[in-house]
């Protein structure tokens, strides 16, 4: 499949917005990130970033943006891609923009219809509101869960952040990432903030 007038209007946007690199790479990540390897659903297939409860994750502010590029992108081809599989190219190519390696790219997520959505994630129709380690309930974790209140403000940092290593440590585990994976991912993902 020849995804190159996708890939143009994506590094199009990329040279007219420098500051768009690292918000796909963080959006296709946020749509990856809520996969739940026990029940074999969430993650970017469905597409579920379309819908409100997840684009109103607190976890997911300030996508507008890219929302925004992905919707010109598959209104000039609207039968290039899904917006599941149009969501991780984007986050492929922002990669590659920025002078990462090309990644072979794999098609074939699909979006979900309302009905479809919610046969698999209820009303929401989306993998929101069954976090267990997010006091939003989002699957993703959250960026901090404040100090541990049963630590002097004297204990060493990483008592004093275990409500939060734990919270990251569970929901990685639960996307089926061990510790060494986890920390790669998240030290090379934010190397682009």
């Amino acid at each position: 499949m020849d995804l190159s007038p996708a890939r143009f209007l994506i590094v199009e946007a990329l040279d007219n917005d420098h500051e768009l690199a690292p918000l796909l790479i963080r959006f296709s990540w946020h749509c990856c990130g809520t996969y739940d390897a026990e029940k074999k659903n969430g993650g970017s297939n469905g597409g579920t970033m379309r819908f409100e409860a997840e684009r109103n994750d607190p976890e997911n502010a300030g996508f507008e943006k890219a929302l925004s590029l992905f919707e010109k992108v598959k209104a000039k081809h609207p039968d290039l891609l899904s917006f599941a599989d149009l969501y991780v190219l984007g986050g492929y190519v922002a990669i590659e923009w920025t002078g990462g390696p090309h990644i072979p790219f794999s098609y074939g997520r699909v979006d979900y219809d309302d009905e479809k959505a919610k046969s698999v994630y209820g009303d929401l129709m989306c993998p929101f509101g069954d976090g267990k380690h997010n006091p939003h309930g989002s699957r993703l974790p959250a960026a901090d869960m404040g100090r541990n209140q049963r630590c002097s403000m004297d204990a060493p940092k990483r008592l004093q952040e275990e409500p939060t290593i734990s919270a990251i440590r569970k929901t990685f585990t639960r996307m089926g990432f061990n510790d060494r994976e986890t920390v790669a991912l998240i030290l090379l993902g934010h190397q682009y903030v």
